[in-house]
């Protein structure tokens, strides 16, 4: 199957803006200054690779496949074996726009986009989901020299597209809602210009798409005017 157009142009705008900031930052490496002011204020934009764990949707799917008949044991399995559905972890990525305003705090819009997430019961895919989440968000930071860490809070919008595999009647939660973003992490500055940032992120949606709601760990690298 053909990757979708979104999911074709997703690769394509995390591919330039890698090699944007790799090209932009390759000349900041010639000099190291330790005595740079790491909490100086000013734009900044990055991108990280991320993972996502959904929390709620596994447990929702799981009743309705219950209900359909779909949960079995699977090939060498004894009575009585617990066969929750599961999913592998979902991979993505998040590309973020920010202006330091104080040494202390920060606003930032944030994309994040996952692709696809696979919910499956005994090796058998039946749901397939894909989330893109557009924020804006406030953080507040703990200069410690090259070391940051930071938490933060925000607050956007969460699209969700859901798709009944096998067309088995599953009730299935998508639409554009609320969500709000909560984390904290850390950047690790490696140069006047270039920082690495970790960050771990909790997206909470809410209306109809509410059981949508995933944890994602991500670490990427950020640029500094």
């Amino acid at each position: 199957m053909r990757p979708s157009p979104r999911r074709r142009l997703s690769r394509a705008v995390f591919t330039t803006l890698v090699l944007v900031i790799a090209a932009i930052a390759a000349p900041s490496f010639a000099v190291a200054d330790d005595d740079e002011d790491w909490a100086r204020t000013g734009p900044y934009f990055g991108v990280s690779a991320i993972g996502g764990t959904f929390i709620t949707a596994p447990d929702n799917y799981e009743k309705q496949f219950v209900a359909l008949g779909i949960e079995t044991l699977p090939v060498g399995a004894l009575p009585g074996v617990d066969n929750d559905l599961d999913h592998d972890i979902a991979t993505g990525f998040d590309i973020y726009l920010g202006w330091r305003v104080h040494k202390y705090v920060a606003a930032e819009l944030e994309v994040e986009y996952i692709p696809k997430v696979e919910f499956d019961e005994n090796a058998g895919d039946f749901v397939e989901a894909e989330t893109l989440v557009f924020s804006g968000a406030v953080r507040g930071i703990l200069p410690l020299g090259r070391f940051e860490p930071y938490v933060l809070g925000g607050v956007g919008f969460m699209d969700a597209e859901v798709d009944d595999v096998q067309n088995l009647g599953v009730i299935l939660n998508d639409g554009l809602a609320l969500a709000f973003r909560v984390g904290g992490g850390f950047d690790i500055h490696l140069h006047r210009n270039v920082a690495f940032r970790f960050s771990t992120e909790w997206i909470l949606p809410r209306g109809d798409i509410h059981e949508m709601e995933y944890v994602s760990v991500g670490g990427g690298l950020q640029y500094r005017f």
